[in-house]
């Protein structure tokens, strides 16, 4: 009898150890499943946030990638504003040169104009040495008569200077008058081939 209340004293023990350890296992069972419910929820937020992320960096990626075409572009128009700068500064020295060149002409002109104004004035001063050398051998007037003058010339019987002189025109239309009292002048005589030329 007292063999099987021992007996029954240590089953009923172990039974209520066994109560326990089954009430802890319950316990730490429902400690893991809320730490799982937990962490299934942290990793569906994270898993949330990681779409969330690769959402933005497709963003990003999009954005980079426009700022790169942008960039490309901004480089294109760069380097055709170079060439348009390029072509205006050559075509700004070609014309440069070009009025240089032009003004050079204008210049190399202008003293061939000096030039062949001397040489007229030089011819007009022979010819008019001639006429003085032919006066004096066929009227025999001075060369000395100070009248004689190649900046002067006949207009309606009077001599007046020459910058004083209408135009041609209004020469011919008032009746310009030769020497000879003509309104044309008369043909010269053939002159010696080697005339005596004085210079007054």
């Amino acid at each position: 009898m007292t063999v099987a209340r021992l007996l029954s004293n240590e089953f009923s023990e172990e039974v209520e150890d066994l109560k326990r350890k089954l009430a802890d296992s319950r316990g730490a069972l429902k400690k893991s499943l809320e730490a799982k419910f937990t962490l299934t929820d942290q990793v569906a937020k994270l898993t949330t946030k990681l779409a969330a992320s690769d959402t933005d960096i497709e963003g990003l990626k999009a954005r980079c990638g426009d700022l790169d075409r942008r960039e490309e572009a901004r480089l294109v128009e760069m380097s055709q504003r170079e060439e348009k700068i390029l072509k205006i500064t050559q075509e700004r020295d070609d014309t440069i040169t070009e009025r240089d060149e032009v003004i050079m002409h204008g210049n190399n002109i202008e003293h061939e104009l000096i030039d062949l104004k001397d040489y007229i004035l030089s011819i007009h001063e022979e010819g008019f040495n001639q006429a003085i050398c032919q006066e004096v051998l066929l009227y025999g007037v001075p060369v000395e008569d100070n009248r004689f003058d190649i900046g002067k010339d006949v207009f309606q019987s009077q001599i007046i200077p020459v910058d004083d002189m209408p135009a041609k025109g209004a020469k011919d239309a008032e009746g310009y008058k030769q020497p000879n009292g003509k309104g044309v002048v008369e043909e010269e005589e053939e002159e010696d081939s080697h005339p005596t030329s004085i210079i007054l």
